[in-house]
């Protein structure tokens, strides 16, 4: 008889994102997925997650105080926070233009990046599902789900997406893959390094892929995208076996839909 994999499921939202979406994330987790697999909560803030043997809590500087020092290091680069300035010059002066690009923020999306980093080497278990914040669960887990979003023995879950990079709301590691603790010290390096400011984008879902499609082509990886027909649309989450499931309010308009369809 085969051995029942052991998970841990993973989040993160500041106060603002818990007040939201994230009360609601942790309620429907309670209700609808399965007792033994715990929800770990990582925040920057202090936020009232009440917890118990299902629902842990961690402060972001002390489990992952790398994602703190990586922080302190770059943030008073405007360019880290994705903003850069347009000088323009005309006959009657000049204009000083500030420009904000998601694309570049790896101070923002760094937070994923790290939280998962911590967390694979504080706690055993087979697999780690990361679940975005404002993700909520309507319908029951089941095996029928975790049969449809395993990796098969290969490293990692994803939502990729076609001629861009992959949508990471949800991710699945696994962490028996011979390369999953590789894959994650190296992506934390490239953080630290600012190896990461030498890539095309800045943000987590760019470098998740990089790293990824490294290991596939240098070591033979197994990784499984999970869109299907989704792969052409922006949110492959929709048209995926997710879809089933949960639903992610993706994007400020989907929240605040959401917020007043509770």
């Amino acid at each position: 008889m085969e051995k029942k994999k052991t998970r841990i499921a993973v989040t993160s939202f500041n106060s603002a994102g818990y007040e939201k979406y994230g009360q609601r994330m942790i309620e429907t987790y309670r209700q609808f997925w399965p007792d033994d697999i715990p929800l770990v909560v990582v925040s920057e803030d202090s936020i009232p997650v009440i917890t118990d043997n299902r629902i842990f809590f961690h402060d972001y500087d002390k489990i992952v105080p790398e994602g703190v020092h990586f922080k302190n290091k770059f943030s008073s680069f405007s360019e880290a926070n994705g903003t850069s300035y347009i000088f323009e010059e005309s006959n009657g002066g000049s204009t000083v233009t500030k420009v904000y690009n998601y694309l570049f923020d790896a101070i923002r999306f760094s937070h994923k990046v790290f939280t998962l980093y911590g967390i694979n080497r504080s706690y055993d278990c087979d697999e780690i599902i990361w679940l975005d914040g404002d993700t909520y669960t309507h319908t029951a887990i089941d095996d029928r789900f975790f049969e449809l979003v395993s990796s098969g023995g290969g490293h990692m879950t994803y939502l990729g997406r076609d001629n861009m990079y992959s949508e990471c709301g949800f991710l699945v590691f696994n962490r028996r893959n011979k390369i999953n603790d590789i894959f994650f010290n190296q992506i934390s390096s490239e953080y630290l390094n600012g190896e990461i400011f030498l890539l095309q984008e800045w943000h987590d879902s760019f470098i998740w892929d990089v790293i990824r499609v490294h290991y596939e082509k240098a070591e033979g990886i197994k990784n499984v995208s999970i869109s299907g027909e989704g792969s052409t649309s922006l949110d492959p989450f929709d048209f995926s076996i997710l879809n089933e499931y949960m639903h992610h309010m993706k994007g400020p308009e989907r929240k605040e839909m959401d917020a007043h369809n509770k």
